[in-house]
């Protein structure tokens, strides 16, 4: 969360003020390595929230980054001088660079030939490696 970082917050507070949420499951993952995913994001409790990657999410389009934003050349360039490896980026998150992180550690696809650190939750859900299970909560 912005301001806050990572936390650990009970599922039924986060959905109290949404609009909308949605659940996805990985199509082939295994029960113990689900447990590992879990464990790994919950271990980053206390990080920071990572604007700057959160920045650069938005501004990249599939893969390429969106030629018709200068300010995104110079985000990403930033963020990568900055964090340098995808080591220098586990020192914070935003909310799907946890996500796809703990995926891509787990050493399970979810969005291939991107790291973490440029997906947002909006390019997540079309993962050929997801399964949309249904809403939690819609508006």
């Amino acid at each position: 969360m912005p301001g806050s970082g990572v936390q650990r917050r009970r599922l039924s507070l986060m959905l109290k003020d949404s609009t909308h949420a949605s659940v996805y499951r990985h199509k082939t993952i295994s029960a113990d390595n689900a447990a590992w995913v879990c464990h790994y994001a919950s271990e980053q409790t206390g990080k920071n929230f990572d604007h700057l990657s959160a920045a650069r999410a938005g501004v990249i389009s599939g893969c390429e980054i969106n030629s018709r934003i200068p300010a995104g050349r110079l985000i990403v360039t930033t963020d990568d001088i900055i964090k340098g490896d995808a080591q220098g980026h586990d020192a914070s998150f935003f909310c799907s660079e946890l996500i796809i992180r703990a995926f891509e550690l787990a050493d399970i696809s979810v969005i291939p030939h991107m790291p973490a650190h440029s997906i947002s939750p909006g390019y997540m859900i079309k993962s050929p490696y997801l399964d949309y299970i249904g809403d939690l909560k819609s508006a």
